[in-house]
């Protein structure tokens, strides 16, 4: 992240299980992002939003390449550490649905209800989006003219109770 004003720069750390992407690719109708280069879970028009893990503001005048590759290799180990004994998609869920609890205003909504959906809690995630839809949430997505809210409840209603 760059600061266009300031020579401030900051590196922020993000996770999310992998197997969420394709539920979300599914629910907006872009199957085919799953074709596309890793980097588009991240920096592609259709990724799920999750909420940063680690920040670390850096100072542009004082880190060359290399000493920046090694600060970035740093955090990531730490968080990585940090998690070892408790990452899975539950985990995950739980820290997902705390942000979105104190900041609602984030586009974290993919991300509780692709994750429901992974877990097998289909009936859990239509809740979600119905309340969604109700509170004028869109999820911070229109395909068309549909919000991924109502995309999410269209594409529950299809699939059903069947497993994914």
């Amino acid at each position: 992240m760059l600061h266009l004003a300031q020579r401030t720069s900051w590196l922020e750390l993000r996770a999310k299980p992998m197997s969420i992407d394709p539920i979300f690719w599914e629910i907006v109708g872009t199957q085919n992002s799953d074709k596309l280069p890793i980097s588009f879970r991240v920096f592609g028009a259709f990724t799920v939003t999750t909420p940063t893990l680690a920040k670390v503001e850096i100072d542009e005048g004082s880190l060359g390449p290399g000493a920046l590759a090694d600060m970035i290799i740093r955090v990531a180990q730490c968080e990585l550490e940090r998690s070892r004994h408790d990452r899975s998609t539950e985990r995950f869920l739980a820290e997902v649905q705390e942000h979105h609890s104190r900041l609602p205003s984030h586009p974290y909504l993919p991300a509780i209800v692709c994750a429901l959906i992974l877990l097998g809690r289909r009936e859990d995630a239509r809740v979600v989006c119905i309340t969604a839809r109700v509170a004028q949430q869109s999820g911070g997505f229109i395909v068309g003219s549909r919000s991924f809210t109502d995309l999410a409840i269209a594409w529950l209603d299809r699939i059903g109770a069947s497993t994914h």
